[in-house]
């Protein structure tokens, strides 16, 4: 039987299956554009804090030259005061700023060591979280990939659904094919079972002569009798096919309440990606956040140039103390020159310092912004991870679903194939023996035309020789001898049979 192609397409089945495989490669569209634009907004906010990185660089120059400034300014006043004598306290004092400031160093380069591991654990950490961030990306090929071929299963077995309704069609004709074959058995064995009753009649009225006719007669009661018995078993097994039929709608409507829970699922991915839309505004208020701390990083800057003017200030102060004590110079000079040298050198090894340290805080803060951001893209790539590995857990047991029905509805399938076989080899069977029951049947009638002409004959003989005693008895005695008027009997015998069997 050829398959139409246009009939096939136009049953609920398919079209479902067909609306379903177009609403998961939606939704797949609709994941990856997600995930690009995803990747897109990363990508720009990293550009936003490069950005931002590039413009705190800028500023941090900016107080570099301001620094430079006052170094010279600075400069200008230890060369002034090259030529004042301080006295002994301001001797000891620049002795114990000295010593303060010693300590200061070394605390500073302990905290420098300290910010340089630091540094080095989070660089770390960020090659290990960009590992991550591969093998995660990885994984979402290889579960896209996953989801492309649970797509092509899908399809096949709304294919092989397809092909199992296109089978049952056929049963369903072969069915109504067989019940019209039994309807003209049916038929044909009524017609013969009314010519058997005839026979049986013409029979009865040669019963001494058809012995063996008889006998072939109740042979063939009893052969209809099993071809009726064979007609209720047939009956039954079309009953069995009707009831294997019924159970086959059904499966196929247990498989439209799948389909209907499929959907369901789909719907239910769909509200998943509306959470995710939702979860959106959380990303840009922590995107707020980042930007309040680059402001408070900014304020930090404003009172480090506070702190630079206070400088100044304390130097021009500095200066005064210097033009008042200009009379203790001279005696002073050599002193106050040696530790001006070891003041500078301690000043700038000590703006040296905090120049790294500003610059470890920058970096610092820059890796912390980038390990926050790679947190939450890990968080967001974990969780759609997640998504889709339940998503193909779901996909595997519908598809290992499907596949335990579709076995089911081949066996079933099968044995419906093998009791056609059974009843078409019952049907030759009995075409076989109905056959040989008409061959019986002609040879029986053959056998009765073959009595019938005897028994004529012998009626004849019989009817001639009473004739011929009775003239006999007439020529003796004189008188003519008595025929029986009676019709159809002579003289005591068995009835005639005239009539030819119908």
């Amino acid at each position: 039987m050829a398959l139409d192609i246009r009939s096939e397409l136009r049953r609920p089945v398919t079209l479902t299956l067909a609306a379903i495989a177009g609403l998961l490669l939606v939704v797949t569209l609709v994941q990856a554009s997600n995930r690009a634009q995803g990747r897109q907004k990363h990508q720009e906010q990293v550009t936003t804090l490069l950005q931002i990185q590039g413009g705190i660089q800028a500023e941090l120059d900016r107080l570099k030259a301001l620094a430079g400034t006052a170094t010279e300014v600075q400069a200008r006043i230890v060369t002034g005061e090259q030529h004042i004598k301080e006295a002994e306290q301001t001797a000891a004092l620049t002795k114990a700023q000295m010593a303060n400031l010693e300590e200061r160093r070394k605390d500073a380069e302990q905290k420098a060591s300290e910010i340089t591991q630091a540094t080095a654990a989070q660089t770390q950490r960020l090659t290990e979280l960009q590992t991550q961030g591969q093998q995660a990306e990885q994984n979402l090929a290889a579960l896209q990939a996953a989801a492309a071929l649970a797509v092509e299963t899908a399809k096949t077995h709304t294919q092989e659904i397809a092909e199992a309704g296109r089978k049952l069609e056929d049963a369903r004709q072969q069915e109504a094919k067989l019940r019209n074959e039994i309807a003209t058995l049916s038929q044909e064995a009524g017609s013969k079972t009314a010519a058997l009753s005839e026979t049986e009649q013409h029979r009865r009225q040669v019963l001494d002569v058809m012995d063996a006719a008889q006998r072939r007669l109740t042979e063939t009661r009893g052969e209809a009798e099993r071809l009726s018995h064979q007609r209720t078993e047939i009956q039954q097994a079309i009953t069995g096919l009707t009831a294997n039929r019924e159970r086959l709608t059904g499966e196929i409507k247990g498989a439209e309440q799948q389909l209907q829970q499929t959907r369901d699922q789909v719907s239910e991915a769909r509200q998943q990606e509306a959470k995710l839309r939702n979860d959106l505004p959380g990303l840009m208020r922590d995107a707020a956040a980042k930007t309040a701390e680059v402001k408070q990083a900014e304020g930090a800057q404003k009172q480090a140039q506070d702190a630079a003017s206070a400088t100044q200030k304390q130097l021009a102060e500095a200066k005064a103390e210097a033009e008042k004590l200009s009379e203790q110079r001279t005696e002073l000079g050599r002193a106050v020159a040696d530790l001006t040298g070891g003041r500078e050198k301690l000043v700038a090894d000590l703006r040296q310092t905090e120049q790294q340290l500003q610059q470890a805080h920058d970096k610092l803060a820059a890796a912390r912004k980038d390990l926050a951001g790679l947190q939450s893209e890990r968080d967001r790539l974990a969780s759609e991870r997640a998504q889709a590995e339940e998503a193909v857990k779901r996909q595997a047991g519908e598809r290992e679903r499907l596949a335990f029905e579709l076995q089911g509805l081949q066996k079933q399938h099968a044995e419906a194939q093998a009791q056609l076989g059974a009843l078409t080899e019952n049907m030759a069977a009995r075409n076989k023996e109905l056959a040989t029951l008409e061959d019986r049947v002609k040879s029986t009638r053959q056998e009765l035309a073959a009595a019938q002409s005897a028994l004529a004959g012998s009626r004849q003989q019989l009817s001639e020789q009473p004739t011929r005693d009775n003239s006999a008895k007439g020529g003796d005695d004189g008188s003519p001898a008595e025929i029986s008027s009676t019709p159809g009997r002579t003289n005591g015998y068995r009835p005639s049979l005239d009539q030819p069997p119908k």
